[in-house]
């Protein structure tokens, strides 16, 4: 490939994506270890409150989080069909 005819565009946007998935890793690894850490003392109350969150997770609403999942994944689905039929129909230069 020459060099003259490399987009920097191409460039800044793999560079953007590594950056911010970097970020989203390195910040919610840190806000689970802060909840590790917050929770895991052996007092009454934080024991008390280490059980508060474990009901409330249990009563996460697993059908309608399943429910959103599915929808995300045909709305992608539609997505990936309309990107596809455009690149088919692109006229070849």
């Amino acid at each position: 490939m020459n060099p003259l005819e490399y987009d920097l565009f191409d460039f800044w946007r793999w560079f953007l994506a590594v950056v911010c998935t970097a970020y989203a890793i390195v910040v919610t690894a840190r806000g689970l270890w802060d909840w590790h850490v917050w929770l895991s003392p052996r007092r009454r109350e934080t024991a008390l409150l280490r059980q508060y969150v474990i009901v409330m997770l249990l009563r996460v609403r697993v059908q309608r989080f399943l429910g959103e999942i599915a929808r995300i994944g045909w709305w992608a689905a539609v997505l990936a069909g309309l990107v596809f039929a455009h690149l088919l129909w692109l006229p070849r230069i």
